[in-house]
C-alpha cells in the first residue's frame, strides 16, 4: 500500500513526533527486535541525516510494517493518518 519512500517521506513531513511516540510506546517490543532494525537505522541516518532516536524510531516502524509484526495494525493506521494529513495540507 505504501512504498518505502512514501512511508519515510510521510514520517519526515508529518509524523516526526508521532513516530518517536510509537517507538517509545512499544519500547519493550522494539528492544526485542533491535538487532533486526539496527542496520537499517544506520542507513537511514546516513541517507536522511537523522538523529539517532529518530532513525531508530523510523527503522522500528519500518520493521513492523514490512514484517507484519504484532502491532502492524497500529502502524498501518499511523500511515493512513499521515496520508490523510498530507491530503488536507495539499488542499
Amino acid at each position: 500500500m505504501f512504498t518505502e519512500k512514501e512511508r519515510i517521506n510521510l514520517i519526515l513531513s508529518y509524523g516526526l513526533e508521532d513516530a518517536i511516540e510509537l517507538y517509545n510506546k512499544f519500547n519493550a517490543h522494539a528492544n526485542e527486535h533491535f538487532f533486526e532494525y539496527k542496520h537499517f537505522s544506520i542507513q537511514l541516518k546516513q541517507k536522511y541525516y537523522l538523529p539517532d532516536k529518530l532513525s531508530l524510531a523510523i527503522s522500528y516502524i519500518e520493521l513492523c510494517y514490512r514484517n507484519h509484526l504484532s502491532n502492524y495494525d497500529e502502524i498501518i493506521d499511523f500511515f493512513h493518518t499521515l496520508r490523510a494529513i498530507e491530503r488536507q495540507v495539499a488542499n
